[in-house]
């Protein structure tokens, strides 16, 4: 009976507390969103500063990666006229083509097409013989035809099952034609 009374003495006290807890509550509340908010937006920069600078890591590395390669393929266009005048040119080049690849981190696959789109050599002897006139690597460089340019392959799926992106470079013969390709398959792993 006492507790009917004491309730009854002040009937607004009952709901003060509720507001009071409330105003607590949504203050509380407030107050945590605004600290995780705070929080994400604070994480959510420095991410982008990280990955900011670890992109300009990877486009300089790969940068000097692309300049080596494209050196490379270079090498092995300007030496196909000596190597093809050889008296064992077949096997001279795939041993060539051989050593460049050992020597070079990154490389899965070098090879010199003919202008069919057949592999005339390479450092994978399963690959000479094989036409590769559909893939996009070869149509691309046959239509550009620019010497001087590094065609990038998107990636695909190769003959040998992985997925790889090729880099390469026309050959042209000595009246300015089209004489086939010198491209190089890279290591998906590296």
């Amino acid at each position: 009976m006492l507790l009917s009374k004491q309730v009854s003495k002040n009937p607004h006290r009952f709901p003060i507390h509720w507001l009071i807890l409330g105003l607590a509550l949504l203050a509380l509340g407030g107050a945590i969103g605004y600290s995780i908010t705070h929080e994400y937006n604070r994480i959510d920069v420095l991410e982008r500063e990280r990955l900011a600078t670890q992109a300009k890591i990877v486009d300089a590395n790969l940068e000097h990666q692309l300049v080596a390669l494209n050196s490379a393929l270079m090498s092995i266009r300007d030496d196909l006229p000596y190597l093809k005048a050889q008296k064992d040119s077949k096997g001279l080049m795939n041993h060539h083509l051989q050593a460049m690849s050992d020597a070079m981190p990154g490389i899965r696959t070098i090879a010199t097409t003919d202008t069919e789109g057949t592999v005339s050599a390479s450092n994978r002897k399963q690959l000479i013989g094989l036409n590769f006139h559909e893939r996009e690597y070869f149509r691309a460089a046959r239509q550009g035809l620019n010497p001087a340019m590094l065609y990038i392959s998107p990636p695909f799926k190769s003959v040998l099952g992985v997925y790889v992106m090729n880099v390469t470079i026309v050959v042209l013969d000595t009246r300015g034609a089209f004489a086939g390709i010198v491209s190089v398959t890279l290591d998906p792993d590296y």
